[in-house]
């Protein structure tokens, strides 16, 4: 084995446990935010600085094969999309603390029929779904997964889309929830990012 193959393995390895670890994360954002977790919002904040470490350990990492191997063709592209996958998944990461921040900041819990009307449960679902497969597709190389991910994704935003309408209405006959359908809107708007 080459230098350079061990370092990609190694690349790969530190990119799925990042993976795995956002995955985790947004897992605790969908249980804290339907249940009105303090505790473990406030443990997915404390865990947001791990996944910040794997994004610049990465891209140490990246950068340092680059200067070091001057790899081309697959590896290059490899490396390449190494750097982008990361920036993704670090943005989920931060995704899932900013809903953790709402539970924090929330004084009580959303009320479940405006969770269930909006389908947030269903897009926590989805969004899980979407970071397994990706993992999934990942490890596995398999492109078809792609198209699965895309399908997830459209359903995501029809409730994005249906959200703004319902929420408008929901406030409109009870102007006391405006905080909470706040909240609400703004964690349909991470999980639809």
């Amino acid at each position: 084995m080459t230098q350079l193959k061990s370092e990609l393995d190694y690349l790969k390895e530190i990119l799925i446990e990042m993976m795995e670890l956002v995955q985790t994360q947004l897992e605790k954002s969908k249980e804290a935010f339907l249940n009105h977790d303090v505790e473990l919002a406030e443990e997915i904040i404390h865990n947001e600085l791990r996944i910040n470490a794997f994004d610049i350990n990465i891209g140490r990492e990246c950068a340092s094969i680059l200067a070091l191997y001057s790899p081309v063709a697959t590896d290059l592209r490899f490396v390449l999309a190494v750097l982008e996958i990361t920036s993704s998944i670090e943005r989920i990461g931060d995704h899932a603390e900013n809903i953790a921040e709402y539970v924090i900041n929330s004084e009580k819990p959303i009320r479940k029929d405006l969770l269930l009307e909006n389908e947030l449960d269903k897009m926590f679902d989805l969004s899980l779904a979407m970071v397994r497969d990706v993992i999934e597709g990942f490890l596995s190389e398999d492109h078809k997964i792609a198209r699965k991910i895309f399908k997830q994704d459209k359903e995501l935003n029809r409730i994005n889309r249906n959200s703004s309408t319902i929420i408008s209405s929901q406030v409109l006959k009870e102007p006391e929830i405006i905080r909470q359908a706040l909240y609400l809107f703004s964690a349909i708007a991470k999980l639809e990012r």
